[in-house]
């Protein structure tokens, strides 16, 4: 797809992303140094304590955006699966359980099932200290 064109479908769709959702990409665009204003987009809730203080680690010492961290209560987890960590964890586990499946991968080393549907994630899961999902 050219890029005018993709360009004109975001913005034929621009009308029917919720206002506040719409208000914050503003905000985002008017300050793009502001981490929190990204961050209260990009990153949830922390499941922990519910506030949405809440940043990636890609610009800290653990330096992994797929990482959350809640700035109030200090509940760590991966955004990619929804695994809060246990404790003393700073990389999510599932991406060796992901390395070491045998089912086919493509060039990128992904096997195109969805984390949500995948029986060794759940399986693994299931078994985390912290059942909550970042």
């Amino acid at each position: 797809m050219e890029t005018a064109q993709k360009d004109h479908d975001f913005f034929a769709a621009w009308k029917f992303l919720p206002e506040d959702f719409r208000a914050s990409l503003n905000e985002i665009l008017a300050d793009q140094h502001n981490i929190a204003a990204k961050d209260r987009i990009m990153v949830a809730p922390c499941p922990n304590c519910g506030s949405t203080n809440t940043r990636d680690c890609g610009n800290t010492e653990i330096n992994d955006p797929t990482v959350g961290f809640c700035m109030d209560c200090g509940c760590m987890g991966c955004l990619i699966c929804g695994a809060v960590f246990d404790d003393g964890e700073t990389q999510c586990p599932h991406w060796a359980i992901c390395r070491k499946c045998s089912e086919p991968k493509d060039e990128r080393g992904h096997c195109g099932i969805p984390l949500w549907e995948c029986p060794a994630i759940q399986a693994w899961k299931a078994k985390r200290q912290h059942q909550f999902e970042f």
